[in-house]
C-alpha cells in the first residue's frame, strides 16, 4: 500500500476505529473475557459477570475498560459492584443488552435492559455517570426507567443516518410491532417511530434470540427462537436509519422443526447472513444477494456440523465473526469466522478459534455498537487503477470505474452523508458544494470503491 493510500485510509477510518475501541474489551460467560487492544482477541479472566445470555462492556475512546454487565449487576473498571450497581431490572438469562454512550456527552451512558419471556419489566434504562465515584462511575437516580412493556429479550442500538445519534430499537410481544427510540443529546424520545412488520410473536418460546443491524445500516436480522413445537424463523428487513423504519420482511423459514435459530450476524459487506441453531448443523449461512425471497432461503449453506448447539454471533473490531458455543457442551474457547465474506467453506470456521484459559463460555457476547457507514468496505478499501480527475476540482469530477455502478454517495470529512446517486455517473458537479476534503463511496455488486476528492 502507497503512502497516500495509507493516509486516506487512516483518514477515511479514523472516526470508526476511534468508536471501534469502546468495544476493545468483552466479559461474557463464566468470569470470561477477551482483549481486542493488540489487533488479535487475547484471553482475560480478570471480570467479576458470571451470565447464561445477556452481557454487554463498554471501554473509552482508547481501548481502556469503563464498567460492564450481565442486565441486572453493573461492574467498575476495577471489577467491582458500582455503589447504585445493583438491582437493574433485566436478567442474566435475556438475550441481549446493550450499553450506549449519550451523544454529546463525554461521561453519561445509558444500561439498557429487558425482561426475560415478554415479562412485566419490560425495556427498560439505568444511566451511568462516569464523573461520579472518583472516575469509576456510578449508576444515577435515573435508574430502572421504563420505556415500554412487554417486549421480547431482544434490543438493537443503530447509529442515526447523521451519524451522531442512536436508534435504541424492541420488538413488542404479543405482536409484530417494532418500536425505534431515538437518543440525541437531549436524551430518550420516548415517542417511538413505529413498524408493524415481520412475525407476530405470540409465544414466550419465540421472544428468545438475537437481532443485529449490517455495518451499512441497511438490513436488521431478527431471530425468532422456537422449540420443538413452534415455528423457527429468521425475520430480514430493510432499515431506514434517517426514520427508525424497517419494512419489507423476507422471512427465512429453512429450518426444521427441531431447529432453533439464536444468534444472527451479518457479514462485514452485508452480503452473507450468519445463524447458529440448537440442533446439527448448527452454524447457518444465507447468500443475501441469490434474489428472491425464496431464493434467498434456498441459499442455504451449513457451514459446521459439530452440533455446537445454540449461541451469540458478534462481529469484533477485527471485523472477523465470533460464536460463543454452547455452555451445555462446557466450551472454554471462541468459535471463529476468519473470512466472513466468503460464501461457502472458504468462510473458514475454527470451532476453538479462541481458547479462553479453560474460563467458560454460556450463550452470549457483548455487542458492537455499530459505529459508521464509514465500516463497510474495510476490507475493499482501494484499488488504484480506479481513478476520479481532475483532482482537486472546482466544477466537476470525473469518474472511470470498469464496473457497474449501483450507488455513489459523497461524505464530508466528518462522515456526514452529503449527497447520493443511484445511477452510474461518469461525471459528478461539484460546484456547489464548499470548499474542502470529502469522501467519494462508489459501490458496485461486486465491490465498494473509496476515494478522496478536494473541492477548491
Amino acid at each position: 500500500m502507497s503512502k497516500s493510500i495509507l493516509i486516506f485510509s487512516l483518514l477515511l477510518l479514523s472516526n470508526f476505529l476511534l468508536a471501534q475501541n469502546e468495544s476493545n474489551i468483552w466479559y461474557f460467560g463464566r468470569n470470561v473475557g477477551v482483549d481486542f487492544n493488540s489487533g488479535t482477541p487475547v484471553a482475560i479472566n480478570n471480570g467479576a459477570l458470571n451470565t447464561l445470555e445477556g452481557c454487554a462492556t463498554i471501554s473509552d475512546s482508547q481501548g481502556n475498560l469503563l464498567f460492564y454487565t450481565n442486565s441486572d449487576t453493573v461492574w467498575n473498571k476495577n471489577h467491582n459492584v458500582m455503589p447504585n450497581g445493583s438491582g437493574l431490572m433485566g436478567t442474566f438469562s435475556t438475550t441481549q443488552t446493550a450499553i450506549v454512550k449519550k451523544p454529546g456527552s463525554n461521561s453519561i451512558y445509558y444500561v439498557l435492559t429487558l425482561d426475560a419471556l415478554g415479562g412485566p419489566n419490560g425495556f427498560r434504562y439505568s444511566e451511568v455517570d462516569m464523573n461520579l465515584q472518583g472516575g469509576n462511575g456510578d449508576v444515577t437516580s435515573n435508574k430502572n426507567i421504563l420505556i415500554v412493556s412487554p417486549v421480547c429479550e431482544k434490543v438493537l442500538v443503530a447509529r442515526h443516518q447523521n451519524n451522531i445519534d442512536y436508534w435504541v430499537i424492541v420488538h413488542l410481544f404479543g405482536s409484530n410491532i417494532f418500536h425505534s427510540y431515538l437518543l440525541t443529546s437531549s436524551g430518550f424520545n420516548i415517542t417511538p417511530a413505529t413498524s408493524s412488520v415481520g412475525a407476530t410473536i405470540n409465544s414466550t418460546q419465540n421472544t428468545l434470540g438475537y437481532m443485529k443491524v449490517s455495518l451499512d445500516r441497511s438490513r436488521i436480522a431478527s431471530a425468532n427462537t422456537g422449540g420443538f413445537q413452534i415455528p423457527n424463523t429468521v425475520d430480514l428487513f430493510d432499515f431506514n436509519s434517517a426514520t427508525g423504519i424497517l419494512s419489507n420482511s423476507i422471512t427465512l423459514t429453512n429450518f426444521p422443526i427441531t431447529m432453533q435459530p439464536y444468534g444472527v450476524e451479518f457479514s462485514p459487506n452485508g452480503k452473507v447472513l450468519y445463524v447458529t441453531d440448537g440442533t446439527d448443523p448448527d452454524l447457518i449461512q444465507f447468500d443475501l444477494l441469490a434474489g428472491s425471497a425464496t431464493a434467498i432461503n434456498n441459499s442455504r449453506v451449513d457451514i459446521n456440523t459439530g452440533g455446537f448447539g445454540i449461541g451469540a454471533l458478534q462481529m469484533g473490531p477485527d471485523l472477523k465473526i465470533y460464536r460463543a458455543v454452547s455452555f451445555a457442551l462446557d466450551s472454554s474457547a471462541l468459535g471463529v469466522i476468519n473470512n466472513p465474506n466468503v460464501i461457502g467453506p472458504g468462510s473458514n470456521f475454527v470451532a476453538n478459534g479462541v481458547p479462553l484459559d479453560n474460563k467458560r463460555v454460556t450463550l452470549g457476547l457483548p455487542p458492537l455498537i455499530n459505529p459508521s457507514s464509514f465500516a463497510v468496505g474495510i476490507k475493499d478499501i482501494i484499488k488504484p487503477k480506479q481513478i476520479i480527475y481532475p483532482n482537486p476540482s472546482s466544477f466537476k469530477i470525473n469518474i472511470e470505474i470498469s464496473t457497474k455502478v449501483d450507488m455513489i454517495d459523497i461524505f464530508d470529512i466528518s462522515g456526514k452523508l452529503i449527497t447520493s446517486f443511484s445511477e452510474h455517473l461518469n461525471s459528478l458537479n461539484i460546484s456547489k458544494l464548499p470548499n474542502g476534503v470529502y469522501f467519494l463511496r462508489i459501490s458496485s455488486t461486486d465491490e465498494i470503491i473509496i476515494k478522496k476528492f478536494v473541492k477548491q
